[in-house]
């Protein structure tokens, strides 16, 4: 009976995480070209937004603050733009799926009364996504700030220090220690920081603790998602919308407080200007929002189409290319050696990432066997007194599956 218990468990098909590695039976697979297409839409609106926030912040001399606000209330108008366009055909029925769904579950992508799951309410929802959309905040904020003194690339380089940060906090808050391959892959990302930053033009201590700051609450960012997340199922647009509407909501408090403080003068650096200078500053902020919400969508639409592996090496080879744009664009004085140092931080977070995956098969694999050896002490549910019901043997995989998938969706949230 057990038997034939686990054959009949091996034929349903589990909810999975919808990303490449689990897809559902009979779903056909993105053709290559369509990927392709958009990894470079991706790349393209990744690039253009980071150089975009650059000039924004160091050449026209608006304020974090004000650029932060600026894309935050962009950001929300048009997730809700697209939840109401979404909203007729949002409950999808037996077997479909809503392209924008963040787990395998459905649920409808419909207006702010149904943007729960499970008849949660939506207070409490908005709460429990308060210290997500806080770490996104302040990662848009410092990422910002370290703009207007170091360079794109140097910034970004600095933001490879993610793993080492995820690894410190992970073991000194969460007790959580890492095998001794994922530490080893460690080394080559800080080596490469270093040489990223030796004798660059355009370093300062202010601007690389600020850029360091940023992944920090990035990696914030993706533990406490895997937090929230667990046991929800939330549409794309909803939680992007949701994280934003909190996001918008604290920016303002932040900004009527600046105002009250200092008479609006920490909005604009330098010289106040004037009306027509305001309004030809408006359209490239405006622009340059419009971009990095695009960012931030073509990457979950690649997370949707790709296992964590293939997503893991586009995203690092995605920094490498807003690295190249950045460098081409402002001709930055980098030397060979800094970006010999670029280069291996990127790999370096590649290694480490890759040290993770094989640490999770061996984590499944060890789940595999002992779910072997509890189905085999289910064939005498006498001895234990207790009928059990049969479990499938990839429980920890599957586990697994999840927390990488929302450890991934982290990264939509905000593409600074």
């Amino acid at each position: 009976m057990a038997e034939l218990g686990r054959r009949g468990a091996a034929t349903e098909p589990k909810a999975q995480p919808q990303n490449g590695a689990a897809r559902q039976p009979g779903e056909a697979l993105p053709s290559l070209p369509m990927v392709l297409c958009w990894v470079a839409v991706y790349y393209f609106a990744s690039s253009m937004g980071s150089i975009g926030n650059k000039i924004v912040v160091h050449d026209m001399q608006l304020s974090p603050a004000l650029l932060t606000l600026v894309q935050s209330v962009v950001s929300l108008a048009l997730d809700a733009a697209a939840i109401l366009a979404l909203s007729p055909a949002a409950t999808a029925g037996p077997g479909q799926r809503d392209a924008f769904l963040v787990t395998g579950k459905t649920v409808a992508c419909g207006r702010a009364v149904s943007m729960v799951e499970d008849g949660a309410g939506l207070l409490s929802t908005v709460k429990s996504l308060v210290p997500v959309a806080m770490c996104v905040l302040l990662g848009r904020l410092t990422t910002f700030m370290s703009y207007q003194t170091a360079s794109v690339s140097l910034a970004h380089a600095a933001k490879s220090l993610e793993p080492v940060i995820n690894v410190v906090i992970s073991a000194s808050v969460f007790w959580e220690f890492q095998p001794l391959l994922v530490n080893l892959s460690l080394i080559p990302v800080v080596s490469g920081v270093f040489m990223a930053s030796f004798g660059e033009a355009s370093y300062t201590h202010y601007g690389f603790f600020l850029a360091t700051l940023s992944a920090a609450f990035r990696v914030l960012e993706k533990i406490i998602i895997k937090r929230v997340m667990a046991g929800r199922a939330m549409g794309f647009f909803q939680l992007h919308f949701l994280v934003g509407l909190v996001s918008t909501a604290a920016v303002v408090s932040l900004s009527a407080l600046s105002v009250l403080v200092s008479g609006g003068d920490a909005f604009v650096e330098g010289p106040l200007v004037s009306f027509e200078d305001a309004a030809a500053m408006a359209m490239p902020v405006l622009a340059c929002a419009c971009i990095v919400h695009v960012s931030s969508l073509t990457c979950y639409v690649v997370l949707t189409m790709m296992s964590h592996l293939s997503f893991t090496i586009t995203n690092t080879m995605k920094r490498l290319s807003t690295m190249a744009a950045s460098i081409a664009f402002f001709g930055s004085s980098a030397t060979a050696f800094n970006v010999a140092g670029m280069l291996l931080a990127v790999t370096g977070v590649l290694g480490y990432n890759m040290a993770r995956a094989k640490t999770r098969q061996r984590a499944g694999a060890a789940g595999d066997s002992a779910g072997d050896k509890a189905a085999a002490e289910r064939q005498h549910p006498d001895e234990l007194g207790l009928r059990h019901e049969d479990l499938s043997d990839t429980d920890a995989e599957r586990a697994a599956l999840d927390e990488t998938f929302e450890g991934d969706l982290a990264r939509t949230l905000s593409s600074a």
